[in-house]
């Protein structure tokens, strides 16, 4: 076992403000392929939270894109988080067609997730005049 692995599973197993503060490269860099592996298969565990998202793309890019997407198709729509992996899928994948499902979805969201999803919206999506068509479809 690696000193990374045992890093990764100190953050994994935290709770309380240590968990909080979330991932970094010290908890990936330096995994063997079997450890890889097994990290991969926890953080699938913490999905929509935040920032593991990111991490898993990290690991593997296409794995990731198609846990996602497994996950979006056996949830109910829209699945809780699913905002964080449209944007997500869009961000690294740069296909449209996730940006599209994440602007059809809004009106779904719960309340609280409708204002994250505005901020991550922001974030990631720079195009003015795609911004501007999904505020004045939000907000009228």
């Amino acid at each position: 076992m690696t000193l990374t692995f045992t890093r990764f599973l100190a953050q994994f197993n935290s709770t309380g403000n240590d968990k909080a503060q979330g991932y970094d490269k010290s908890h990936f860099v330096g995994l063997s392929d079997d450890e890889k592996i097994k990290v991969f298969g926890l953080l699938e565990e913490e999905l929509i939270a935040p920032g593991v998202i990111g991490w898993l793309f990290f690991l593997d890019t296409n794995k990731t894109e198609a846990a996602l997407l497994n996950y979006l198709v056996s949830s109910k729509k829209p699945a809780a988080g699913s905002h964080r992996i449209l944007i997500a899928l869009y961000h690294y994948t740069q296909n449209e067609r996730y940006l599209n499902d994440f602007e059809d979805d809004f009106h779904q969201l719960d309340e609280w997730e409708k204002e994250e999803a505005i901020q991550i919206y922001v974030e990631y999506v720079h195009e003015e005049e795609r911004r501007s068509r999904f505020f004045k479809k939000i907000f009228g």
